[in-house]
Formats: structure tokens, C-alpha cells, sequence
């Protein structure tokens, strides 16, 4: 059996402060947290105009398709998968629509055994 701490002590624990918060009786930022009001964020028009300029530089290198390799490549490359992909796609839909039964033959389970059972 544990033995039993005065108020005073218990007080100071960490158990008891957490409980204080979860009841909603404490709030432990109270008095402890400094605030300070906001300023508003205010920026060079330098600033602006350089980081504008970056990012036209930015935007040069990477959709330069005459110099950039790379970009050529991939573009080639995906109008290449984009056209195996319908081709596969459309293989794959024309497969499973020949595989249907054709409409209204008379062997057909909708035709023999649905209508029997429900009329």
C-alpha cells in the first residue's frame, strides 16, 4: 500500500496539474505564456522584383524544351505510354464485349429462368 502525500506536495506534482487540465479547472499556459501582437509582413519591392525575376528564370530553364533534354524526352515518352495505354484499353473493352452473349437469344439463363420463377 503506497503511502499518502500531504495537499501541498501533491499539488506540486505533475499528475496533479495534468488533472487540472483535463478537468478544465487550470489552463497551465496562463500567466506562463509571453504574447505579443502580430506585425504585418511588409517586403522590399527589391525583394519582390528579384524573387519575380527568379522564378521567370526558373520557369525558362525547366519549359525550354529546345535545350532541356530531359523535358523533351519525357514529353516524348508520354504521348508514347498515353497511346499504348487507350490501345490496351480499348483491347481490353472490345475483349469483354465479345465475350457477352448476344441479345435476346432465347438460351439465355435471363430469359429461361427469371422469367419462369417470377411469372
Amino acid at each position: 500500500m503506497s503511502r499518502k502525500i500531504p495537499q501541498e506536495q501533491y499539488e506540486k506534482t505533475l499528475s496533479y496539474r495534468l488533472k487540472q487540465w483535463f478537468d478544465g479547472t487550470c489552463d497551465p499556459f496562463l500567466d506562463h505564456v509571453e504574447m505579443k501582437p502580430q506585425k504585418e509582413f511588409h517586403e522590399n519591392k527589391k525583394q519582390v522584383q528579384k524573387r519575380r525575376k527568379e522564378k521567370e528564370r526558373l520557369y525558362e530553364r525547366v519549359y525550354d524544351i529546345e535545350h532541356n533534354t530531359e523535358m523533351r524526352i519525357f514529353r516524348k515518352l508520354y504521348q508514347v505510354f498515353c497511346v499504348v495505354f487507350c490501345v490496351f484499353l480499348v483491347l481490353m473493352l472490345l475483349t469483354a464485349v465479345s465475350d457477352l452473349p448476344t441479345v435476346g437469344t432465347a438460351d439465355r439463363p435471363v430469359n429461361n429462368e427469371v422469367a419462369e420463377r417470377y411469372i
